[in-house]
């Protein structure tokens, strides 16, 4: 099975910090901020083996992207 290099954005990981840190520091919830974290690095981990099975981009313009 083929293994795919993924790559987040500077924008998705500001965001996903910022959304960890939210959690963390606003909310005061430890536990939730983590799980996020563990989310999101299960997903990459599951498109790092399934990226090839998704379609490519019908939109001319983010297919160029």
């Amino acid at each position: 099975m083929d293994s795919y290099n993924v790559i987040l954005s500077k924008l998705a990981k500001n965001q996903l910090n910022d959304y960890i840190s939210y959690i963390q520091y606003t909310l005061l919830n430890d536990v939730a901020a983590e799980s996020v974290l563990d989310d999101a690095k299960e997903t990459i981990d599951q498109l790092k083996v399934s990226a090839g099975s998704l379609k490519l981009c019908d939109n001319p313009s983010l297919n160029k992207l």
